[in-house]
């Protein structure tokens, strides 16, 4: 839209100047929230709340607290968890049918990346425990066949967002240089925590038939699984392990054919 040198100075001046704002913004946020929560203002706090936004460095935490990219109302459960080891721990748990297996991979992004970023081609998804160059977002928990994109950081680290996740929008409208297409190779070693919600009629034995298909029919391992029945109404909170969008679907499909079940949906909060 415009050609000048001065013109061009003009709007890279204004967009410094809007993301120092953000980010001296988002600084007071960030900072009055640890204070309310009657936390210590020093380099361990931050690190956690980094951490568990799938940030690089505090800096960047500023910036999207300021934009209003990320909400610090569940402040109070970060600061409450310990500090993790340099690996976290995947479980591989099959119901009543195989014992515990772990893998590990890096919890934390590199500082530096092993070769920069090439924007205009695809950002390649593989399936490597060691794999430390992109992370998952957790605003919206992409599992491996979602459409997505992805979000360079700090030390081209890329996290990953499903296309149509919120964040991921508000990312493009205001930083659009740094998204960039991605795309998934195939994916059957890994699982990734999904979550489904069911509901329709309560019956004699639906519970069972649920579980047995989620254990046995697809061998797909449940974290946590809630069901409630009210006046003939049955629900179901199911929080499990998915190796990819295809298990999932195909999961999906049989659970849809028990008799009594109406809906199951995909949920992408996996918290509430």
């Amino acid at each position: 839209f415009v050609t000048t040198a001065k013109a061009k100075t003009k709007i890279k001046d204004a967009l410094k100047q809007q993301k120092k704002q953000h980010h001296d913004r988002g600084r007071e946020l960030v900072e009055e929230a640890i204070r309310n929560h009657g936390a210590p203002l020093v380099a361990n706090t931050l690190k956690k709340i980094v951490a568990h936004y799938n940030l690089n460095n505090k800096e960047q935490l500023f910036s999207q607290a300021g934009m209003g990219l990320i909400s610090l109302d569940d402040l109070d459960q970060i600061l409450k968890k310990k500090s993790k080891n340099k690996f976290i721990k995947y479980w591989n748990i099959t119901v009543n049918r195989k014992e515990k297996t772990v893998e590990e991979a890096p919890e934390e992004p590199a500082e530096e990346p092993a070769a920069r970023i090439d924007k205009r081609k695809p950002f390649i998804l593989r399936e490597n425990p060691d794999n430390i160059e992109y992370s998952l977002a957790k605003c919206c928990n992409p599992i491996p066949g979602d459409d997505v994109v992805g979000y360079i950081g700090s030390g081209d680290h890329v996290v990953i967002h499903k296309k149509d996740c919120p964040v991921a929008e508000k990312l493009l409208a205001s930083q659009g240089d740094k998204v960039i297409t991605a795309e998934w190779t195939k994916f059957k070693k890994l699982s990734y925590l999904t979550r489904l919600s069911i509901n329709g009629f309560d019956r004699l034995g639906i519970v069972n038939e649920v579980t047995n298909i989620i254990s046995k029919l697809h061998n797909i391992n449940m974290r946590a699984v809630k069901f409630d029945t009210h006046d003939g109404i049955f629900e179901g909170d199911l929080h499990l392990y998915i190796h990819n969008t295809e298990d999932l679907q195909q999961l999906i499909v049989q659970l849809n054919k028990i008799k009594g079940i109406e809906k199951v949906v995909r949920v992408e909060n996996l918290n509430d």
